[in-house]
Parts: structure tokens; sequence; C-alpha cells
């Protein structure tokens, strides 16, 4: 079966609305999207309902765009954390 679009006829439909990062660290991952891509710091906090965790939102052009959760020393970020039933 052939293809009925070419790639780039599939890649400029899509669109990319919010991600979230885990990273190692957590200040340089803030500095480069803000220096590099222009993003701004929205807000930035220590979430004790996260065991801690630091997490910023970043924003482009008044929208919020990107989560960077810094991750623990194994590498571990939001994921494997237990939610509270």
């Amino acid at each position: 079966m052939k293809p009925t679009a070419s790639s780039d006829e599939c890649t400029s439909s899509v669109i990319i609305r919010y991600m979230s990062l885990n990273v190692v660290d957590f200040d340089k991952a803030v500095e480069w999207y803000h220096g590099k891509l222009g993003l701004e710091v929205e807000v930035s906090w220590k979430v004790s309902a996260l065991d801690g965790k630091q997490l910023a939102y970043l924003t482009l052009n008044g929208t919020r765009v990107l989560e960077i959760v810094a991750a623990d020393a194994n590498g571990t970020g939001l994921r494997g954390l237990k939610r509270a039933v």
C-alpha cells in the first residue's frame, strides 16, 4: 500500500501544544530554554506534594508551552511517584 501523503504534508499538520520534561540539571535546563528559545519562566517552585521536586512552567508569547521537572539523583522525575487516591 502506497502512502497517500508526503512526509512534508504529514509533519506540517503536527502541533505540539504542551510538553513536560524531566531533567537532571533543573537550573541549566531552564536557562537553556530561556536563552536559546526565548521561553519565559511563568512560575518556578518546589512542590511538597511531589516530594519537594522543583517545577517550572515556561511560556512563549504568553502561552504555557513547557513544564520542566527536576529529576532526583537516580533520574526519576514525575514518573514513578505514587499518587494519592
